[in-house]
């Protein structure tokens, strides 16, 4: 069984047994391991960034992901992609006036029972609520 396991092979062993028998090293071999799961209580954290609006506008945008993942996805794509496409664009709209206020959040703790969002949530006043007209997750879809 053939799989994507890097083994170290001292260079004196080339010399003995030639490339050929290094490839088949793998094809014929089993490898077994172990992994130890440690739960913890970790602090987290959301991250905002705003951009106010022009003329004091009192409209928000929010545009969120999480930054956090599971053991079961790949991190690069739950949810290091979400947080790539919202540096992104924070950085496409850095110099560009915007008729309402954007909230960039990469929130943490969404995969433990969306904490970061829910905290995000609790600390919005009435008002803040009130203003905000549009919430995004730039979550990727499963599959």
């Amino acid at each position: 069984m053939r799989t994507g396991l890097r083994i170290g092979i001292p260079s004196d062993f080339y010399l003995k047994c030639g490339r050929r028998a290094h490839e088949n090293l793998l094809d014929d071999s089993e490898v077994e391991a172990s992994v130890t799961l440690t739960l913890e209580e970790r602090p987290s954290q959301n991250v905002i960034a705003e951009k106010q609006g022009m003329c004091d506008s009192i409209v928000i945008l929010i545009l969120e992901g999480n930054y956090d993942s599971v053991a079961e996805a790949s991190g690069a794509n739950d949810n290091a992609l979400g947080t790539d496409v919202l540096l992104t664009i924070a950085r496409m709209l850095a110099n560009i006036d915007l008729p309402f206020t954007l909230r960039i959040i990469p929130l943490g703790s969404e995969e433990l029972g969306l904490l970061g969002s829910r905290f995000y949530m609790d600390s919005l006043t009435a008002q803040e609520l009130a203003n905000t007209q549009a919430m995004l997750n730039l979550v990727p879809a499963p599959g």
